[in-house]
């Protein structure tokens, strides 16, 4: 397979189920613990809208006793809505709000009587192998924690779990994205341990899925010079099987908001990276939206390497990209897993962008729709490199972006 799908496999399942739960992202329902003296099955969820533009409390609700819609960009901005104000449907769990909403993003708060034994509608879950469930410390077991019937998308937990005394966790795909449902996970060292448990599933889902498939896409071995080569699907050999099953496992920690002194401590080589980016030439900026720490073992050691993602938060030009990846590693990490076969390099060279950066084109196969059944794109992808005295940093997109790119790392490097 190639470089770049190899990439996207482990980001696959990092936009399916951690992001989501770890950033807050719309699709992520969190239930809380009722309140002292209230009835024992009540709950109370806040939703969003999906990607649909769609609200469901994903929690079965066999009673609602009040629905609040909240301010997103001020909590304190509350409002309670009458009975005829909302519509719910407990067989896909879709609230329906029948009234004009005064704040541009809103939170929807339902509280009532969750129905019993605790269930929960996954609407619109593809891929049924790649959902999982944890339940405390453990990944849950189908058929013995939980039931789930794929006619209804209805999963069930066994009658003796109160998910208000236990912290719980449900991630699965839709398409073009993922859902993560839990509660009772908060802070660093929870979502670490959620971390663990996602690297867990994701290597035996992918080694399972490898152990499923005849054939596998690959480059055709001689591409005509100068033009984009093409893709041939073919059983892969013994030693393409191991190299696949043999990638490294890589642990991915959210530090959405962690001080860049603080990562460098836990890193363990000093950093840098600015809030914000402005690129004066498209009148653009790029904020840092979210990082995370990836770790894996290469040679029996650990490797630390920090990716940091950056969003456009002004400028609506077509010529940008909507987001950058930087990866920051240590000086002495390991010759890169995902560098191209050599003979897909299309160019290699070195440009002065306030420093002396190494940039390189190379054809890579890109799964552009996370599907893994579907056939993959090949896209010509550039990446620059440059160092620190105390570490490396890398950027990589596609070619088409270039010069957006090289402004943003000339304005990095300032």
């Amino acid at each position: 397979m190639g470089v770049q799908m190899k990439k996207n496999l482990w980001k696959f399942f990092l936009f399916s189920g951690m992001f989501l739960l770890a950033a807050g992202s719309v699709c992520v329902s969190c239930v809380s613990a009722p309140d002292a003296g209230s009835a024992k099955h009540d709950i109370s969820v806040n939703a969003g809208k999906d990607l649909n533009g769609d609200i469901f409390t994903y929690s079965v609700f066999s009673n609602i006793k009040s629905v609040l819609l909240v301010d997103e960009n001020d909590r304190s901005k509350k409002i309670e809505l009458s009975a005829a104000d909302w519509s719910y449907n407990q067989d896909t769990t879709r609230i329906v709000i029948n009234r004009p909403v005064p704040f541009s993003t809103c939170i929807v708060s339902v509280r009532g009587e969750a129905a019993f034994p605790y269930s929960y509608v996954l609407n619109g879950i593809v891929n049924l192998k790649n959902m999982y469930v944890i339940l405390n410390d453990r990944l849950a077991i189908d058929g013995y924690d939980y039931t789930f019937d794929s006619g209804t998308n209805r999963l069930t937990f066994r009658s003796d779990i109160d998910i208000n005394d236990c912290k719980w966790y449900i991630t699965y795909d839709v398409k073009g994205g993922g859902v993560a449902l839990g509660d009772g996970y908060s802070g660093d060292k929870d979502y670490d341990r959620l971390s663990y448990f996602e690297a867990q599933h994701r290597k035996q889902y992918l080694d399972s899925w490898y152990d499923s498939q005849n054939s596998f896409w690959f480059f055709q071995d001689s591409p005509p010079e100068g033009r984009k080569p093409d893709l041939v699907k073919r059983a892969a050999t013994p030693a393409e099987l191991q190299a696949m099953k043999s990638y490294p496992v890589s642990v991915m920690k959210f530090r959405m908001k962690t001080s860049v002194k603080k990562l460098s401590r836990e890193l363990g080589y000093k950093i840098s990276c600015p809030s914000e980016i402005t690129l004066t030439d498209y009148e653009a900026q790029y904020t840092k939206d979210w990082q995370t720490i990836d770790e894996y073992s290469a040679n029996g050691k650990l490797v630390r390497t920090l990716y940091v993602y950056y969003a456009v938060t002004s400028g609506t030009s077509d010529d940008l990209p909507p987001s950058l990846e930087l990866e920051i590693l240590p000086l002495d990490a390991p010759p890169d897993a995902d560098a191209p076969e050599k003979n897909m390099i299309i160019s290699s060279d070195a440009v002065d962008l306030g420093v002396p950066v190494s940039r390189r084109r190379s054809w890579a196969i890109v799964s552009s729709n996370m599907d893994m059944e579907s056939k993959p794109d090949v896209s010509s992808m550039t990446e620059w490199s440059w160092h620190t005295d105390s570490a490396c940093y890398r950027l990589q997109s596609d070619s088409v972006y270039e010069a957006v790119c090289e402004s943003f790392i000339r304005q990095f490097v300032k």
